[in-house]
């Protein structure tokens, strides 16, 4: 008998999990980071994107909460240069123009190994095999404003065409069927709806 009631309570903890765990599933499916910074404002972040003509950028939705007001950002994370006065051309299929400005730049430095030829490799294993020059690069994270009008715009026209500046140029994609702006509808979308189920409290409120 006792180990029936331990069976018993086995199963149900497991189906507990696993509804538990579907639960959380379609609530958080397309958020991926929420959390409160120091000076008391709420990050929400959607899932990020990358697309085939602009694989060389990473990027997702934030939304900022501060004292009720929300703003709307553009995340991009990428290796190539982003520089501090970067601008973000949006082209939409009835033919307007959106100019996305930079709001705040990051950079972090990572070491990366690139393979050479045998008579001008720099760095070698205990054995001597070549491993090739080792560089120091940049990996940049911008975030750039965007108003919940441009969002609408975005969100009813698509988005035909996008510039990104980078130091010397600009990096450019185009599409013939809208795939940015449906990406930026469906997260907007999506973190607007994980605010209605996860309005929590602010920990520094009245405090």
């Amino acid at each position: 008998f006792a180990d029936a009631c331990i069976s018993v309570s086995v199963v149900a903890l497991l189906l507990f999990c696993i509804a538990f765990t579907i639960q959380m599933y379609g609530q958080n499916e397309y958020v991926t980071t929420d959390y409160y910074a120091p000076d008391s404002s709420r990050h929400i972040v959607s899932y990020s994107s990358s697309f085939c003509k602009l694989r060389q950028y990473t990027m997702a939705i934030e939304s900022i909460i501060v004292n009720n007001q929300q703003t709307w950002f553009l995340l991009i994370w990428s290796l190539n240069d982003v520089p501090q006065d970067a601008i973000i051309l949006l082209k939409l299929f009835n033919n307007d123009v959106i100019e996305l400005s930079l709001s705040k730049l990051y950079t972090e430095e990572y070491y990366a190994i690139s393979s050479v030829g045998v008579f001008n490799h720099i760095a070698t294993t205990a054995v001597g095999t070549s491993i090739g020059v080792i560089t120091k690069e940049n990996k940049y994270f911008a975030r750039f404003s965007i108003t919940p009008n441009q969002l609408d715009a975005i969100a009813t026209y698509g988005v035909s065409k996008i510039r990104i500046s980078t130091t010397m140029t600009y990096e450019e994609a185009k599409w013939k069927r809208d795939k940015l702006g449906a990406f930026f509808k469906i997260a907007t979308e999506d973190i607007n709806e994980y605010l209605k189920i996860y309005d929590k409290p602010i920990i520094y409120e009245n405090f």
